[in-house]
């Protein structure tokens, strides 16, 4: 609305804000530490009619303004080699009374490769700068008043391989990053090489999941209880705003990644996250387990819980490889202030090639029989299984679709095991079927017929680059008929 007394002044909750210019004092610290000097800077609200965001704006870049941003050249020998543009160092030089500034390369040159020398350009960052100023005061025509809030390490971080079914054959990993506090709007995500002795910058998120505890247990035997139920503590649930992301689906919208949560390394979806009468606990409802390549396992209560609305987060770098050991590094950001990668906690992550790992085969039966088997002795025991082929179905069907036809994914391999120990293994095996001779049986257990044993058979792939991948085992049980 426009003043029509004054146009340049445009009225804001009964509030007359000058829109031209508006002169806020900025202590320097900067320069106050280095030469003793204060500066005074005024900057534009560029016609903005909220005097809240006039004044965050103009806090904001008189913070840029009053703070020239230090330029520096230096010369490194070969320990400087591992640094790359964009990456961030201290500098601490008595003789100009400069201590742990910290600054960011903009460029990094070889004049003369016979020379053992790189040069290295960086520019003061910023954002570093901005940490350490305290807010300036309101100007006297503006009413409210803005606290800018305290950026703290994140202390809930997962990460995951996607599996192919998200990144085809790639290496990608999926991290999933709860909020500490409200002040975050993203974060910026740091890998190290070399035992987090360095670390560079690889991209940033905003993306970030909700943080809960297990109330109870939950075993492996809950998986097979229909839509079984798990109560779950949320963090702050009255304040945190993410848990809104959250909606009830369908079965179908299950199977594309939505409701998502991790506990430890299990990936589990769900229905409803529904709030109780306690107003502090929740439910998950239609919970289904060991999902996205993971293994379903029992957790104790009290185990830390991750929710994220769908698994779309992914990053990727060209020194994700099989057996890669790399530290990952997350560090909060918001439009005043970016958080200290010295103070972010180290992530240790080891590439299994998740994304390039075949199905377990299923269905495994032996004599017709799911699970557990009786054998009489003096008989051959046929075993049989189905194959999962990435990309193309198991073998399922649905009300759209028919069956799908399901060819092999590589090879199999069958192991015959009692009490830990290995008596037989079958590699190589091109066939969904493989017959255990009595005859066999009994020489692998030393002319004896064993009371029981299990079978284990397993899904084998070799990649392109020649690295053997192997699927999760899947096992039944034989008993000896009495």
């Amino acid at each position: 609305m426009t003043n029509p007394i004054n146009p340049d002044v445009i009225g804001t909750d009964n509030i007359a804000l000058n829109i031209r210019e508006g002169a806020v004092s900025a202590s320097d610290i900067a320069l106050i530490n280095d030469i003793g000097k204060e500066n005074l800077q005024s900057v534009n609200f560029l016609l903005i009619n909220n005097r809240q965001l006039a004044y965050q704006r103009a806090d904001r870049l008189l913070r840029e303004l009053s703070y020239p941003a230090l330029n520096i050249s230096i010369v490194v020998n070969r320990v400087g080699y591992k640094l790359q543009v964009g990456d961030f160092f201290k500098l601490t030089f008595a003789q100009y009374n400069l201590t742990e500034r910290v600054f960011r390369i903009i460029s990094i040159v070889e004049h003369d490769p016979k020379k053992d020398t790189i040069e290295i350009k960086a520019i003061e960052s910023i954002d570093y700068i901005s940490n350490s100023i305290p807010s300036t005061e309101e100007t006297q025509d503006s009413e409210s008043t803005f606290e800018i809030l305290a950026l703290e390490a994140f202390i809930s971080i997962s990460l995951f391989e996607t599996v192919y079914s998200l990144a085809d054959s790639n290496f990608t990993l999926t991290p999933v990053i709860g909020r500490r506090t409200l002040a975050e709007t993203g974060y910026n995500i740091y890998y190290s090489i070399d035992n987090g002795v360095s670390y560079n910058f690889l991209e940033t998120g905003d993306r970030f999941g909700i943080l809960g505890t297990l109330n109870e247990a939950i075993y492996i035997d809950n998986h097979f209880l229909p839509d079984i139920e798990i109560v779950v503590t949320i963090a702050n649930p009255t304040t945190n705003t993410d848990i809104d992301q959250i909606e009830e689906i369908t079965n179908n919208q299950m199977f594309e990644r939505l409701n998502i949560a991790i506990i430890d390394s299990e990936i589990i979806s769900f229905k409803k996250l529904v709030l109780n009468d306690d107003n502090t606990t929740y439910t998950m409802t239609g919970v289904n387990r060991g999902l996205l390549g993971s293994v379903m396992a029992e957790h104790t209560a009290f185990t830390e819980i991750t929710f994220i609305r769908n698994v779309t987060s992914q990053i990727s770098n060209i020194n994700f490889s099989y057996g890669a050991s790399l530290y990952f590094k997350f560090t909060p950001y918001n439009a005043f202030s970016t958080g200290d990668i010295s103070e972010a906690y180290a992530i240790p992550y080891v590439f299994t090639g998740t994304a390039f790992k075949p199905y377990p085969v299923h269905n495994l039966k032996a004599d017709s029989y799911y699970g557990t088997s009786e054998w009489t002795s003096g008989n051959d025991i046929v075993i049989e299984w189905e194959s999962s082929l990435r990309g193309s179905g198991c073998g399922t069907m649905s009300m759209e679709s028919e069956l799908q036809d399901v060819t092999i994914e590589g090879v199999f391999k069958i192991e015959i095991v009692k009490d830990s120990t290995i008596y037989r293994t079958v590699t190589g095996l091109t066939d969904t079927t493989y017959t255990y001779t009595d005859a066999n049986i009994y020489s692998d257990f030393s002319s004896t017929y064993p009371d029981y044993f299990d079978i284990n058979v397993y899904n084998i792939l070799t990649a392109t680059d020649g690295i053997t991948y192997s699927s999760r085992q899947s096992s039944l049980t034989v008993n000896k008929a009495l």
